[in-house]
């Protein structure tokens, strides 16, 4: 079996991202408070049907 996977890259505000993750890493910015929906795989039908809720910020899959 193999693993694939898709790396898609940004350019969309590239000057700001290293300044972003010094931030999340020194505890500055909390981001778990952006996940609002936690699923394992086997319920990815639910996940997407929470993503498209409008209070939907972040869904999370639990690998």
């Amino acid at each position: 079996m193999r693993r694939e996977i898709t790396i898609t890259g940004s350019m969309i505000y590239q000057d700001e991202f290293g300044e972003a993750l010094r931030l999340v890493a020194s505890g500055a910015v909390r981001t778990q408070p952006l996940i609002t929906h936690r699923f394992g795989l086997d319920r990815i039908g639910d996940a997407f049907a929470a993503h498209a809720e409008p209070a939907s910020i972040k869904v999370a899959l639990d690998l």
